[in-house]
């Protein structure tokens, strides 16, 4: 099992990096009263005004109009003098005081990095360590690693990642059953999972901390109702800890932590959380119950704020997150990006063009590559749900089992969940827009229509490369050059079929506008009729 440690080591590089252009940049600019003059004395013996592109001289005058002229306009001794003027030791310690805050800066974003990458990888090379201290101070059993721990837990980042556990404790706290360990979520992110055993079965509900809808797709009515009346669970609400549980089982996960005190502290929490929880539900009156849900539902019939979303039609893992990188990590790019891009403008004007551009275009890569994650995420967020209303189709957050619920096709989802899912019919067609998590953890948006009569064998059309690699044999002899040219000419893109799907990928940097969703459906219907008679031909002949 891979650990955190070496992704932080990558982060502790990346903030060196920057430092060291920050450094560069102040040692640069850091100049002494004699250099300053000498430097100063050199600029204005080495300046040759210029008129139209062509080099003045003494006694001519150069005469211009328009936007900007006020630089250029001038006899040769007055834009002498201009320049003698603009270049004095004091004007030049000025500026070079402005490119040392810049460096400054960029040495302060660089140590804020360099402390948080080391804090957290100590922590995740000392939680061995605490957890085996923990473990030998209450006679509970330490096993270094266990292939399909997590797996066997149950849960939904096993799936989503690597079903392996490590660093695992079991034992009873309280008399209550317990079992902690670390496990990857997508993206390889190391968190610490606490599961505690119920003495009796729970219905499903998993609930997260600060959410305008605090519980997920598939926690039932009832559960809703118990949760807001006996646990005062409320939208964006941070007083009730996140947690997910079903049957006999209870789950809270967090980032890992190597001190023993919280460790122990976490693992209390979790089990009190789980006392109360059993308690709640054995000591409520029958009747009492039912009044509540009768009036839970009353109240959500009447109120299209908080609608009871359907139970899923198959109980999904717990814990299944959210396919979307963070808002904040993408913010955190775009800003490293603008400030490395503009450190290399820095290194260009001071003399360093080799690393300046270096440095530039590596800024701006990063620049831009957080700017469309953070635009992307904008469109996700805000216009998926006016696309659903503009659309009269149906919005919904999350779905945990979307993809194994109906079957979809997608070769490389690390993830059977979805996010800000729109659903609806078009042209009679049943369809999908959603996002979900692929097997590296990087966003995605798929695009899902339905087409009754298509029986397709598993068929997948890349963009680029070899274009049918994961189709199988019979969807290979299906994808004749002709029908791929068919296909390119309805611009269908990247796109999985089998059975009664297809379903597209975005191959955009961007996240789909609402146009480009609705021509990107009818592209994949198009495709999908291109196919299936593509078949009958074949099995007729």
């Amino acid at each position: 099992m891979t650990s955190n440690a070496r992704w932080r080591l990558v982060a502790a590089l990346v903030a060196l990096g920057i430092g060291w252009l920050g450094w560069l940049i102040v040692s640069s600019n850091t100049h002494s009263r004699d250099e300053l003059v000498r430097e100063s004395r050199q600029l204005i013996q080495e300046y040759s005004p210029q008129c139209d592109g062509k080099v003045m001289r003494p006694g001519d005058n150069c005469i211009a109009w328009g936007r900007g002229s006020d630089a250029v306009r001038g006899t040769y001794e007055e834009r002498v003098q201009r320049f003698s003027d603009e270049n004095q030791p004091e004007d030049l310690a000025r500026g070079d005081k402005y490119w040392r805050w810049a460096g400054y800066v960029l040495l302060g974003i660089a140590g804020l990095l360099l402390l948080s990458a080391i804090r957290r990888m100590v922590v995740v090379l000392r939680t061995p360590a605490g957890r085996r201290a923990v473990a030998g101070r209450h006679n509970w059993v330490y096993v270094k690693s266990d292939p399909m721990g997590a797996a066997n837990a149950h849960l939904p980042a096993y799936v989503q990642g690597d079903p392996a556990a490590r660093d695992i404790v079991t034992g009873q706290r309280d008399a209550v059953p317990f079992q902690l360990f670390s496990y990857l979520r997508p993206g390889r992110e190391e968190q610490e999972a606490c599961v505690v055993t119920l003495p009796v079965p729970v219905p499903r509900m998993v609930v997260t901390q600060g959410e305008n809808d605090p519980f997920s797709a598939d926690t039932g009515p009832e559960a809703r109702a118990f949760l807001i009346a006996r646990f005062g669970v409320k939208p964006k609400d941070y007083s009730v800890p996140a947690f997910a549980a079903d049957g006999n089982r209870l789950v809270r996960a967090r980032a890992p932590q190597s001190s023993p005190a919280r460790i122990e502290r976490f693992v209390d929490e979790t089990v009190e959380l789980g006392r109360r929880l059993v308690t709640a539900l054995t000591t409520e009156d029958p009747a009492a119950e039912q009044a509540r849900v009768d009036d839970y539902r009353r109240a959500s019939a009447g109120s299209p704020a908080t609608p009871i979303a359907p139970p899923a039609t198959r109980p999904a893992p717990l814990g299944v997150t959210e396919p979307q990188a963070p808002i904040r990590a993408r913010i955190v790019c775009t800003v490293i990006g603008a400030a490395a891009l503009y450190g290399g403008v820095s290194l260009v004007l001071a003399d360093h063009p080799v690393w300046g551009t270096i440095v530039s275009l590596a800024g701006a890569l990063f620049f831009f590559w957080g700017l469309a994650w953070i635009v992307s995420s904008v469109r996700v967020r805000r216009g998926r749900p006016r696309f659903a209303a503009a659309h009269a189709t149906t919005f919904q957050r999350r779905d945990a089992d979307l993809i194994t619920r109906l079957g979809l096709p997608i070769l490389d989802a690390g993830s059977p969940g979805a996010a800000y899912l729109a659903s609806g019919q078009r042209n009679s067609r049943e369809f999908h827009v959603f996002e979900y998590a692929e097997t590296g953890g990087s966003p995605g948006t798929a695009f899902a229509v339905r087409h009754p009569t298509a029986g397709l064998p598993l068929l997948s059309m890349r963009a680029l490369g070899d274009r049918r690699k994961e189709s199988s044999e019979e969807g290979r002899l299906l994808l004749t050059d002709q029908v791929i040219a068919r296909l390119d000419e309805v611009k269908a893109g990247t796109f999985f079929a089998a059975g009664d799907w297809i379903v597209g990928k975005n191959d955009d940097v961007l996240a789909p506008t609402s146009e480009k969703t609705l021509s990107r459906l009818d592209a994949l219907a198009r495709a999908a009729d291109i196919l299936t008679a593509e078949a009958r031909r074949r099995v007729a002949g």
